[in-house]
């Protein structure tokens, strides 16, 4: 059984350099979210500036990213994103968003299955994030 999954948003983010710091887990880190936006067909949203991703570099260099974002479309309604993935040591980026919306038009993102495929490199990430029909 195949499954052809559809092209819903892409997700930029603008990010500030990684806080790193060493743990008991290992390095850790954190990125703020400087701004961004999604956008796809029937959604165009600006990401706030009052989130980021929480970081786990493990030993073999791949950095375990665990994002919180939050995002406005112009007509009102509130994105709230849990991104969970990966960066690999060449830039690129695997990850499962979770999308919780406020009541209305895009409310059926809080029950889609959506991957994302991108990239991230100086203080941006670009991900193409599809959904599962």
């Amino acid at each position: 059984m195949t499954i052809d999954l559809v092209l819903r948003f892409e997700l930029l983010l603008e990010l500030d350099a990684p806080m790193r710091y060493d743990s008991l887990s290992g390095a850790r880190g954190f990125s703020r979210v400087l701004g961004g936006t999604l956008s796809g067909p029937g959604l165009d949203a600006r990401v706030a500036t009052d989130g980021g991703d929480y970081e786990l570099v493990r030993p073999d260099g791949v950095v375990e990213i665990d994002g919180r974002y939050v995002a406005r479309t112009d007509d009102g309604i509130v994105l709230y994103l849990q991104n969970r993935g990966f960066v690999l040591d060449d830039g690129s980026i695997r990850c499962s968003p979770r999308i919780e919306t406020s009541p209305g038009r895009l409310q059926a993102l809080s029950r889609a299955l959506i991957v994302g495929v991108g990239r991230r490199e100086a203080g941006v990430a670009r991900i193409r994030c599809y959904e599962a029909p």
